[in-house]
């Protein structure tokens, strides 16, 4: 969940049309689908900044889940929001603080990941590239 807040928080917070309309549909394919590699790569990697965003959600919402024990009753092979019935079983309190963590998860990464902001790598590079043919 902390991916695909990342890459909303991201979303909101890059300025280039191009990789805006990448963002969100990384957090689309995360979300929906579960598919986490092109918001990991397309974004946490190649701007680094969104990876401790990511971080710092997943930290939270696993804070959270150690913190009232809640218990996974099922092993669930993809990361999408369907992912949270691996809580149901046993008490209803622990499908409710696993969607609660996941929620947290989500919630911080985004919030995490706007307010430290995308580092403009883009630009630097082709500022690096322009001195590069003007030599």
């Amino acid at each position: 969940m902390s991916v695909a807040g990342m890459c909303l928080g991201a979303a909101l917070r890059i300025k280039d049309k191009d990789q805006k309309a990448l963002a969100w549909s990384y957090l689309i394919a995360s979300f929906v689908g579960g598919v986490t590699e092109p918001g990991l790569y397309g974004l946490a990697i190649r701007y680094k900044r969104p990876f401790i965003g990511m971080m710092v959600g997943g930290f939270c919402g696993g804070l959270y889940a150690g913190m009232t024990a809640i218990t996974a009753y099922v092993m669930v092979p993809v990361a999408n929001f369907l992912s949270l019935t691996t809580y149901v079983g046993g008490q209803i309190n622990n499908l409710v603080n696993g969607v609660i963590s996941g929620t947290i998860a989500f919630v911080v990464a985004a919030i995490a990941t706007y307010s430290i902001g995308i580092e403009s790598k883009t630009n630097k590079q082709s500022n690096e590239q322009i001195k590069l043919v003007e030599a």
